[in-house]
């Protein structure tokens, strides 16, 4: 309304809206996909993004019928005819930017390859829309006298000040280039700036903790440690319940001298989890002999296991050279600022009962090995000796010794096995029973002895700082012929950015060729791809600010900008181009074009911005997986627009002045 100043020609595009979504979920259920928070965003992203074309056809012939006077059918048809190829560009080339994405793996492609499906069908279906209910409804409500009113006055003469400015801006191309330049430059300086991390922290309303006593802790000690855990939990003013499992460690297998719990918050208003998940870890760093690990849940967990930000396995052929490397890597780590829970999975000098059988005497007395077996299994262990059936339901039924009977050694003489005769001969006589330290559990890793190192992050330490240092800290250290490579959130992080850079470099040489081949020409898809560097600058400098990190939803706002900002310069390119083969010259082209697109560019611009602006306020519940994308497009498209309704035209310029070989004659 505020460009057109007319209120019946904003519902053409409203309308255009709950067509092309509806459109859009009728496809998506067709291809089995469900209603998530990744297609949800996709919907959020594509009302802004699908409103575009509909937009473009919607100035075009409202243009036709102002400016040339023409009737409202015939300016409908002129209008659409205009746009049409514009339209099929950037409509093409939006589609190239998404669907490397649908083809991802891993963690990021099953959740973010649906948010991109569902944009790569709205904009196909915008594109139809665009081109056959937009021009019938425009030219129906054209039908009248056109009137400006006080808005389309104020945009006229900013477009007379903007035609200015563009002027100036082509006479002076060095210093336009050298700012856009150094424009580029502090944007990577602030992408290097920026916290990395895989996903943001989601405030999921629950919360993981693990906790382990010293190894040898007998049951009832673990369970005296489980009641002050409970305790401290019951205290805490927004916790709503919680419920705590014995018999699982620090280092997530079973365990008699570990816990574990999931802590539920309440609703409504009170702090972050993660400022909640850090009240709770400083209460439990009060219980004595207690090692605590707070944990995020994992709404989106690599694969299960360990929920923890820093998760790296060192592998080698020693077990005893292992121990040695846990025990400096944790001291060293414990040490830094930016790293808590800091543990590994290795446990030595745990309390083993070891039996050692004489095979000779076995012989001698005629007792079987199977036998020693089968009663140390019901010693130390358990024996199933039938099934008790109850109405419909069945019970094993298991023999084992009393666990007080066990712990003295001195009752093995009171524990007989029949021979091969028939007599009974103390178990005492066959085996040899001892208690000394030993492993808990012998990880291998690829056929090599390993373990696992845990650590959690502040919030002042990244993801990708802390894999450098540790990284860093294990090329150093690690002797020859061990290892390390990073498992859970280290793993994903490095092969979801490893992925999405690929995705991003697919991207951009598919829009390269599509409009190579739309334009018919080498160079001018180059100078659409120029602009995208200038829009990081906008895009890593909102994330700065706000303390943002750059973590997966944040690069697909990156790719979904690149979009955007190719969508902008093909609209002004392809018209340049059309005015060229009209014959009409280079810099009244450029003027000309610019101002004939400069409407609905704004138009389409403003309208993304104002649909990505509620999704950047993050007031709604997993808000923190959305937000990053928002702020991404709305920083990128602050600095992006500017710089490509000036930039653009300076270097489409000088570009043709190099073909034609101006510049050299110049020179």
């Amino acid at each position: 309304y505020f460009f057109l100043g007319d209120l019946r020609l904003t519902l053409v595009p409203v309308f255009a809206i709950p067509i092309t979504l509806l459109g859009t979920v009728f496809f998506l259920y067709q291809l089995g996909n469900s209603l998530n928070t990744f297609t949800l965003l996709g919907l959020a992203v594509a009302v802004g993004i699908v409103i575009d074309d509909a937009i473009v056809v919607l100035e075009s012939i409202f243009r036709r019928r102002k400016e040339e006077g023409l009737e409202p059918l015939q300016a409908g048809e002129v209008g659409t005819r205009v746009v049409i190829f514009a339209l099929l560009a950037s409509t093409a080339s939006l589609i190239v930017v998404f669907l490397p994405v649908i083809f991802l793996k891993g963690v990021v492609g099953k959740l973010f390859g649906s948010f991109a499906l569902t944009l790569v069908i709205a904009i196909a279906l915008s594109y139809l829309v665009a081109v056959s209910f937009t021009p019938m409804a425009v030219s129906r409500l054209l039908a009248g006298e056109i009137k400006e009113n006080v808005f389309v006055r104020a945009y006229h003469r900013f477009e007379e000040f903007f035609d200015r400015l563009l002027r100036w801006s082509l006479e002076h191309k060095a210093l336009v280039i050298s700012l856009s330049l150094l424009s580029v430059a502090l944007g990577f300086w602030l992408l290097r700036a920026t916290k990395k991390e895989f996903f943001p922290v989601v405030d999921e309303g629950r919360f993981l903790i693990r906790f382990e006593t010293p190894t040898g802790s007998s049951f009832e000690y673990t369970e005296q440690k489980t009641k002050e855990i409970e305790a401290i939990l019951l205290k805490n003013p927004y916790i709503d319940r919680f419920g705590i499992a014995m018999g699982q460690g620090v280092a997530g297998r079973p365990d008699v001298n570990g816990g574990f719990g999931f802590v539920y918050l309440k609703e409504g208003k009170r702090p972050h989890q993660v400022q909640i998940m850090d009240m709770v870890r400083k209460e439990l760093s009060k219980v004595k002999d207690v090692r605590v690990s707070v944990e995020s849940a994992g709404l989106v967990g690599p694969g299960g296991g360990r929920q923890v930000d820093l998760q790296y396995v060192i592998k080698g052929p020693s077990l005893e050279e292992l121990q040695r490397i846990a025990n400096a890597l944790v001291s060293e780590f414990r040490a830094r600022q930016g790293y808590r829970d800091v543990d590994t999975d290795l446990r030595l000098n745990e309390p083993q009962i070891q039996i050692r059988v004489n095979r000779e005497k076995l012989g001698d007395l005629g007792v079987s090995l199977q036998d020693i077996a089968l009663t140390l299994e019901v010693l130390f262990g358990k024996y199933k000796v039938g099934t008790y059936e109850l109405g419909a339901e069945s019970y094993d039924m298991y023999v084992k010794a009393i666990p007080e009977f066990v712990k003295n050694q001195e009752n093995l003489e009171k524990v007989f096995v029949r021979n091969n005769k028939g007599e009974l001969v103390p178990l005492s006589e066959l085996v040899e029973v001892s208690v000394a330290p030993g492993y808990k559990a012998l990880n291998r890793y690829n056929r090599q002895y390993s373990f696992t190192f845990f650590a959690n992050l502040t919030p002042q330490k990244d993801l990708a700082t802390a894999t450098a240092e540790l990284e860093n800290w294990l090329r150093e250290n690690l002797p020859p012929g061990y290892t390390f490579e990073p498992t859970g959130q280290a793993k994903e992080f490095k092969r979801a950015f490893q992925g999405m850079g690929f995705a991003l470099l697919v991207a951009l040489v598919g829009v390269y060729m599509v409009l190579a081949s739309l334009f018919e020409s080498y160079r001018h898809p180059f100078t659409v791809l120029l602009m995208v560097p200038f829009a990081v600058m906008g895009a890593f400098g909102l994330l700065y600010l706000t303390g943002t990190s750059l973590s997966v939803p944040s690069y697909f706002g990156v790719i979904l900008l690149v979009g955007i900002i190719v969508r902008d310069a093909v609209l002004f390119i392809e018209r340049i181009i059309q005015l060229r083969k009209e014959g009409v010259q280079t810099r009244q082209a450029i003027l000309q074009a610019r101002r004939e697109r400069l409407r609905p560019i704004l138009m389409t611009t403003f309208t993304i911005v104002s649909a990505l602006i509620p999704v950047a306020l993050g007031l709604t519940a997993g808000s923190e997986l959305r937000k990053p994308l928002a702020l991404v497009v709305i920083g990128g498209i602050f600095t992006g627009l500017p710089l490509s309704l000036f930039l653009l035209p300076v270097l489409y310029e000088l570009f043709d002045k190099i073909k034609t070989g101006k510049i050299l004659r110049k020179a």
